[in-house]
């Protein structure tokens, strides 16, 4: 199992950030907070997934509809809460297709997230296209939301990653990081749905 240090070197979550001092996501100023991101990483989209060299999926029953789901994933407060490597999330408006987010991790690291799919109720699924940290080339998160029988939600959530050649050790450390918070993570999504879900919004 690995360890909270082990996980905080984890390449793409957790380098330091380029910018001294840079803790939490840009905001609309700073240059669109460039300053602060300045490795860009090439977009991708779906069909990374059949060759990136590195990827992990996980799947899980969440107890609300498809919708409920889809909500808790599009709203940034609850983030932190589930994946304890994400620290803070800032989205620029309008959501949709080509929303963009910033993400800052508890290692320190700062990264911008493109949008590709928002298809409500079904599908949330982004690319990395800039970053405080060089070591990658490609990132690819996706969310399939698919109702099961009781009104509940069976999510299929899906990361790849592609190395820059120089950093190819990287990858095996990122899929580790990512198998090793998985199932609590899942856990902590389980109770934010459940409790979206009982406030009826």
């Amino acid at each position: 199992m690995l360890t909270r240090r082990a996980l905080l070197a984890s390449p793409l979550l957790a380098l330091p950030a380029a910018a001294a001092g840079a803790s939490t996501p840009a905001g609309d100023g700073d240059d669109d907070g460039l300053a602060a991101l300045p490795h860009a990483w090439e977009p991708v989209d779906l069909s990374f997934v059949r060759h990136a060299p590195h990827s992990v999926v996980n799947e899980v029953v969440l107890p609300a509809s498809p919708a409920c789901v889809f909500e808790v994933l599009a709203d940034p407060e609850p983030w932190p809460r589930w994946l304890p490597l994400v620290e803070g999330v800032t989205y620029r408006k309008p959501f949709g297709k080509t929303t963009v987010r910033d993400v800052a991790t508890l290692g320190g690291t700062l990264i911008r997230e493109q949008f590709f799919c928002w298809d409500v109720g079904e599908r949330f699924a982004f690319s990395v296209v800039r970053s405080s940290s060089s070591v990658g080339r490609h990132f690819l998160e996706d969310y399939l939301l698919r109702p099961v029988q009781g009104g509940a939600t069976r999510l299929i959530w899906t990361c790849a990653f592609a190395p820059q050649d120089w950093a190819a050790p990287t990858g095996p450390l990122l899929v580790a990081a990512f198998a090793a918070v998985a199932p609590s993570s899942l856990r902590r999504l389980q109770l934010e749905v459940k409790a979206r879900a009982a406030r009826g919004t």
